[in-house]
């Protein structure tokens, strides 16, 4: 994640700065990027295994968004009230909880997905991530045409729970998928890579 991050700040591109987007296990990469790294900024879905490495909380030096499902079947009720000890006495750490949620409320097409709970979480994310990144950077506006063809296909079930705002050298914006091949997305004023 690193290296993904130090070669998206120096694209000319690029402001320089770059965040990062985690699902999942992907959330605890979030959480140790903020601790161990420059990372200009951070979001964690309902990040596993976190508590792992709960002592380096103490060495979070970077602004970090942790999205809770407080109904998580991956993540006890424990370890949640554990992260929120933790973590919520750094005033760089924001946590929101989403008390009916399970794991994954996020992933659209999933089984598990909450649209006012993923709605609500993607519009704080954004917020942060104009905050932290730079305003003009994200709108939700989406233009499939700019997908892989797999991904541009509407009935695709991952194509929804990819996605994540990226901006135009131009200055409009679309959404991109996240795992999607750096040759086939537009140029970035600043980028947000999710894991």
């Amino acid at each position: 994640m690193e290296d993904t991050w130090h070669f998206l700040e120096k694209l000319p591109e690029c402001n320089g700065k770059v965040g990062a987007v985690g699902y999942c296990l992907g959330g605890k990469l979030c959480y140790l990027m903020c601790c161990r790294t420059d990372i200009d900024c951070a979001v964690a879905y309902y990040g596993t295994y976190i508590e792992h490495r709960i002592r380096e909380a103490k060495n979070l030096h970077r602004p970090f968004v942790l999205h809770m499902a407080m109904k998580d079947r991956w993540v006890q009720a424990e370890v949640n009230d554990l992260l929120e000890r933790r973590l919520s006495p750094n005033p760089l750490v924001t946590i929101h909880k989403y008390p009916g949620a399970d794991h994954a409320f996020a992933r659209h097409g999933g089984k598990t997905y909450s649209k006012p709970e993923a709605d609500r979480a993607l519009a704080l994310t954004v917020e942060f991530f104009k905050q932290h990144l730079g305003g003009d950077a994200f709108d939700i506006e989406f233009d499939w045409s700019l997908a892989s063809p797999a991904m541009a296909d509407p009935s695709c079930h991952m194509r929804r729970s990819l996605e994540w705002p990226r901006s135009r050298v131009d200055g409009t914006t679309s959404r991109m998928p996240a795992r999607q091949n750096s040759r086939d997305r537009t140029p970035a004023q600043s980028y947000t890579v999710s894991t």
